[in-house]
């Protein structure tokens, strides 16, 4: 089957944040393992200046909608500082805190 809609590196989400507007502008980085240190995001900062935090999940499902013109959310629940790999200092209670609150206000 031949897409219809051609792939790309980049896809459009567009989303809406009330607290934040300047949010929205910001991309999430796929990649296939989290920054392992500081070298790491410094030099995926470098390359990707607009993205805001790394994901490994949501661009296989954003391509699947794509394709599919079905309509997408990603939420995300921050915990950590990309490169910090002290899991002591993570904060996934927190983070899952704000997207369960940011999924019930959708």
């Amino acid at each position: 089957m031949t897409p219809q809609r051609p792939l790309a590196e980049v896809l459009s989400l567009r989303g809406r944040r009330q607290d934040n507007p300047a949010a929205t502008a910001r991309q999430l980085l796929t990649v296939m393992a989290a920054s392992a240190g500081p070298q790491d995001v410094a030099w995926r900062r470098q390359k990707f200046p607009t993205a805001g935090a790394e994901d490994m999940e949501g661009y296989a499902v954003a391509t699947a909608c794509h394709l599919a013109q079905v309509p997408l959310r990603i939420i995300r629940g921050i915990s950590n500082v990309a490169g910090d790999r002290q899991q002591t200092e993570w904060r996934v209670a927190q983070a899952l805190q704000s997207a369960a609150e940011l999924a019930g206000q959708l």
